[in-house]
């Protein structure tokens, strides 16, 4: 469950504006993920005039977030700024301190890896975070979470229960905040995964959106990831790191930690107005005919209607070359098959242009199926794709529990 989106605006405003008195004329300054210097942490200027006149998008937003800052004033926003290193850790010498830390696990004969209640413990909370993702947090369940808990993801970093809590709702515009920022939120679970070798750590992958109505174009935000969980004995999450699709993703499908400011451009990419922005998602993902699964640097995982998983260049050169999109694909290690022709209009057609000649000849499909029938006869826009071949992460194989 990724809060990144609202904790960045939240972090970014409720910092505060200041005022900059070296300059002639004062200008406002909201500072994005400013804090006490003394503390360790970094702080970037976003200053809204630079030279001659600012323009009206950068107006906007500067106003959005100072919004923020007035709306967010009354919490202690201390702790949405991103620190300067790793979040504080407990010390190593319990097993809820030594989940912290990603130290080996050492347990007793009473706390044993292979203890059936903490496998049923661990399956119960699967099936609680299958219900959060799916109704966005409402409720929020909060015997799921220690009270000391940590999270972090590629723009703050956060610690208690409670902060956390506070951050979910306003994603979810369920608290006063969140309601004058944020308008039809989603949270799409694809799968819970077991990390290898570690009992005590699980993972989910997710698409999260949300509309900012703080500026007058209200853009569409949308984060792709995963989230790793860090659990104690009890099954309970003592730690939560978010990692983007965008930011954090590197050779054969691994995450690595993000560079520094590099969360807060991809999003503020996506809060540009429509006639400055470059790569907005097709309007097949808001209609609903296709399901984002993946926004990577270069290239765009979808699944239509059918089943179909496919992929489709960055949005900004949809029309890539296929050879280009095939090697950011096994790049992650992902395995490109049947080309196909990607209708970008309408219901956003998807059929095999030419069957793959060079992966696994038993996952060949027959260039026959179309759904629906894509035909460019030069009133829509057509673009080439690859269809993904399994195994890969969205082929249902770690399907989140069924909810009620």
């Amino acid at each position: 469950a990724s809060a990144s989106p609202a904790c960045a605006l939240g972090s970014a405003a409720a910092e505060g504006v200041t005022m900059d008195t070296t300059a002639r004329k004062p200008r406002i300054m909201p500072l994005l993920g400013s804090a006490d210097a003394g503390a360790g942490r970094r702080s970037i200027a976003w200053p809204i005039r630079r030279r001659g006149r600012a323009g009206p998008a950068a107006l906007a937003v500067g106003a959005a977030l100072a919004g923020l800052a007035f709306m967010s004033c009354g919490r202690d926003t201390r702790s949405f700024t991103a620190p300067a290193s790793r979040p504080p850790q407990l010390p190593a010498t319990s097993l809820r301190a030594q989940a912290v830390a990603g130290a080996p696990l050492v347990a007793s004969s009473t706390q044993a890896n292979t203890d059936a209640s903490f496998s049923e413990r661990k399956a119960a909370l699967k099936k609680r975070m299958a219900e959060e993702y799916k109704s966005f947090f409402r409720p929020f369940r909060g015997e799921s979470y220690g009270s000391d808990m940590t999270f972090r993801d590629p723009l703050i970093s956060t610690k208690g229960k409670d902060t956390y809590q506070w951050m979910i709702e306003m994603l979810a515009g369920s608290n006063f905040v969140g309601s004058q920022l944020f308008s039809d939120g989603f949270l799409d679970l694809h799968a819970i995964e077991e990390v290898p070798e570690d009992e005590y750590k699980m993972r989910t992958r997710w698409t999260a959106g949300l509309k900012f109505k703080m500026v007058p174009w209200t853009p569409t935000i949308y984060f792709t990831g995963i989230s790793e969980y860090t659990l104690d004995a009890n099954a309970q999450v003592l730690g939560q790191r978010d990692y983007w699709d965008t930011v954090n993703l590197v050779d054969d499908g691994r995450y690595a930690t993000e560079p520094i400011f590099s969360g807060y451009g991809d999003m503020a990419e996506q809060m540009t107005p429509p006639f400055m922005r470059k790569g907005a998602e097709p309007p097949m993902v808001s209609s609903g005919e296709w399901t984002l699964l993946r926004r990577a640097h270069k290239y765009r995982v979808y699944r239509a209607r059918d089943g179909t998983v496919f992929a489709l260049g960055h949005p900004d050169a949809a029309s890539a070359d296929v050879g280009e999109i095939s090697r950011a694909l096994r790049k992650h290690g992902l395995s490109p098959g049947n080309r196909l022709r990607v209708q970008m209009s309408g219901s956003g057609a998807v059929e095999v242009d030419e069957v793959d000649v060079d992966g696994d000849a038993s996952a060949r499909k027959k260039p026959t199926r179309s759904w629906p029938p894509a035909r460019d006869n030069g009133e829509m826009e057509t673009v080439p794709g690859l269809e993904l071949l399994r195994p890969h992460p969205w082929d249902g194989s770690n399907a989140p529990p069924e909810t009620d």
